[in-house]
């Protein structure tokens, strides 16, 4: 027993160095039945004793574990349940070799020690941000801690945890809500900036509406994302801007990583916009823009054989514009009748409406070429009829309608050659030039003042042939007047061909003018 006082009146590094000399002497005696005796002592864990520690190196083990404690300023009981249930498992490795059991056990009481002291410095971190409910755990956890009880400890902030993550889902569904509601509340004030044709801010809001969806929620974030590839297109649509339509379709001819999704039917309406906006670049383009259009339309269609739906009829429609485009007229005729019936089925009423323009123009272009008056006479009836179903609505298909009847008027007084046609066609363009505007919608103000220039050049030649000069007068002003609208929408910076197009037409006018009035002095 000598040896025991040794150990339990030194210093913790003195009994380190004694302990050593000890541990071959100690473990040798261990090997007799004192083994049996020692380890029925309750303060010595048996699988430690199984092990071949004896009583008295356990007791120098806990002495240091106070001392230890002291140090690192944590519980004596957290230590020594923290040593004895790593000593239990050392032991089941260790079993053969008691010295480095014993040795082992030594080397990392002060780590355990250092790590108890930082896990009670988290803990009481911990209680400081912990809800009344959870802090009540955490602290409870604390005092099993403190106590040695590392297990009731464990369990309890287990507890804890769990309480939080079960708190975090229900954070997280609404937080999911919220985003949800935030995401469809901008893109309705993208809706509100397309009706007002706002087209730019239309497109950052349902850019922003996407950002702002759930990355989870891809279906949701890719029709907002082709929404926004859509009013960029139509803004380049109505304003003329081939750039804005180009920025459009480089957009909508991206991969599928661009939405986020490649199913059928969402791939159709992708490839139904691509037709729409490449059809749009006919004027500059030409006849390689259709080919790319009826492509895409004919894609479209293909993935969606005999689904009734509003992507297959604007597929259908979009289709019937290309075959327009094309002079195959018989063709398009029938597309926009089926476009015209899916519509009205589906109860898409200003589309079908714009279907039935369309085939009604389509008609009189067909007729035109032809020159079959009856079927012309018929188209003009028609679309005379569809502007009647408008009521007292003014928009811009109401004006689209009237720019088609003027079309119709023109082709009517160009087969037979009566000048009333021409004034009627006169009529109609004009109530489209007075709907749309050089700011709002420049693409369409500019066709209509095209169309208009046009159908006056006509009245001019006729009334000279006729021998009526003054009238001749008016309608080459009205002439001159109309392509220099035109020019200010189409720009020689923005559109080259389109402004050379109307400078000549002003010039040729403005020369006949000259010639007339010059002859008249």
């Amino acid at each position: 027993m000598a040896h025991d006082g040794i150990l339990a009146t030194a210093t913790p590094s003195l009994r380190r160095l004694v302990r050593g000399v000890l541990v071959v002497v100690a473990f040798g005696m261990a090997l007799g039945s004192v083994i049996p005796a020692l380890a029925q002592r309750a303060s010595l864990p048996s699988p430690i004793a199984s092990a071949g520690v004896t009583q008295t190196q356990w007791d120098a083990i806990r002495e240091d574990v106070r001392a230890e404690a002291r140090r690192a300023g944590v519980a004596e009981a957290a230590l020594l349940a923290a040593v004895e249930a790593s000593g239990i498992r050392l032991a089941q490795v260790q079993r053969r070799n008691p010295p480095m059991l014993q040795q082992a056990i030594f080397d990392r009481l002060r780590d355990q020690a250092n790590e108890l002291s930082e896990l009670q410095r988290r803990i009481d971190a911990l209680l400081q941000r912990a809800d009344p409910t959870t802090g009540a755990m955490i602290s409870q956890a604390r005092t099993a801690l403190n106590e040695g009880r590392l297990s009731d400890a464990d369990r309890l902030l287990q507890d804890a945890a769990e309480d939080d993550l079960v708190a975090i889902q229900r954070a997280d569904a609404e937080v999911e809500r919220r985003r949800v509601r935030a995401a469809e509340t901008i893109a309705i004030r993208g809706r509100v900036a397309t009706l007002q044709a706002d087209f730019t801010a239309a497109a950052d809001l349902f850019q922003r509406a996407a950002l702002t969806a759930p990355q989870s929620d891809s279906e949701r974030r890719s029709l907002l994302l082709l929404a926004r590839a859509s009013v960029i297109g139509q803004a380049g649509q109505m304003q003329g801007d081939v750039s804005a339509i180009r920025q459009a379709l480089q957009f909508l001819y991206g991969d599928a990583s661009t939405f986020g999704r490649s199913d059928q039917a969402f791939m159709a309406g992708v490839q139904s916009y691509i037709c729409a906006f490449e059809n749009s670049l006919t004027r500059w383009d030409g006849a390689t823009a259709l080919t790319r259009a009826a492509a895409a339309c004919t894609a479209a269609l293909a993935s969606l054989p005999t689904d009734p739906s509003t992507t297959r009829a604007s597929a259908l429609l979009n289709y019937a514009n290309v075959l327009s485009a094309q002079h195959n007229w018989q063709d398009a005729i029938r597309a926009y009748d089926r476009a015209r019936e899916m519509n009205a089925s589906l109860g898409n009423d200003a589309d079908a409406r714009a279907a039935a323009i369309s085939s009604a123009t389509s008609l009189a272009e067909a007729a035109a070429a032809s020159r079959n008056v009856v079927q012309i006479r018929n188209a003009v009836a028609q679309l005379q009829q569809l502007i009647s179903s408008f009521a007292n609505t003014r928009d811009a298909e109401w004006a689209g309608a009237y720019n088609n009847l003027g079309l119709a008027q023109t082709y009517l007084g160009d087969v037979t050659g009566d000048v009333r046609a021409f004034l009627e066609a006169q009529n109609s363009y004009l109530q489209a030039v007075n709907f749309f505007s050089r700011e709002q919608t420049p693409a369409g103000w500019a066709q209509a003042n095209k169309n208009f220039g046009l159908v006056s050049e006509r009245i001019a030649t006729m009334a000279l042939e006729t021998g009526r000069p003054e009238i001749a007068i008016q309608a080459l002003q009205n002439v001159i007047r109309a392509n220099e609208n035109v020019m200010l929408a189409r720009t020689r910076q923005s559109d080259p061909a389109g402004w050379e197009e109307a400078n000549a037409a002003r010039s040729s006018a403005q020369s006949r003018l000259n010639e007339l009035q010059t002859g008249r002095r």
